[in-house]
């Protein structure tokens, strides 16, 4: 919401809130995925992830964390020579410091009055269980190659990249 991802999709559906709570915009991904519609801008907020993304015949391809791209291109300029690949910040904004607090009613909060001031940790969006299960639902096919990207080989030399997908694969463990 902080974003304003949704304005675009306002505009293309009338019947979401324009201040939706985390549970309302999970509510609208899955009719959205269940009713296989598509719309501008659906990169922004469906599944990344696609069967070209797992295709074997890439074997050059190599998956980066996004929460580690900088250290993760560094890393990646380094093990293959290639020199001025990085530069500073292209690590992905859109994991914000929140508080370390957990709020378990999160999920139900509307954006503009109770989050965009002092937002909770992000576990506490996924302290109800149905969304929980409905994130790992909708997003499998990704967080399967968020674990398959961190368990490639050649991304074990660069600590930063590792740290940062313990950090998050112990997040998704529960999605198994």
């Amino acid at each position: 919401m902080s974003s304003k991802i949704h304005t675009f999709i306002e505009r293309e559906i009338a019947d979401f809130a324009a201040d939706a709570s985390f549970a309302e915009f999970i509510a609208f991904l899955k009719r959205t995925a269940a009713t296989r519609s598509h719309y501008w801008q659906d990169m922004h907020y469906l599944p990344q992830c696609d069967n070209v993304c797992k295709h074997t015949e890439f074997d050059r391809v190599q998956h980066l964390p996004l929460e580690s791209l900088d250290a993760g291109l560094a890393w990646f300029g380094q093990t293959e020579n290639i020199q001025g690949l990085t530069r500073n910040n292209m690590s992905s904004h859109h994991y914000v410091k929140k508080s370390p607090r957990v709020d378990p009613g999160a999920a139900y909060l509307r954006y503009s009055k109770h989050l965009h001031d002092s937002p909770p940790s992000y576990e506490s969006f996924l302290a109800e269980p149905s969304i929980f299960k409905d994130v790992c639902c909708l997003f499998r096919a990704d967080i399967e190659l968020y674990r398959m990207s961190c368990s490639s080989e050649w991304l074990q030399g660069c600590a930063e990249c590792v740290d940062s997908c313990a950090r998050e694969l112990r997040r998704l463990a529960p999605c198994d």
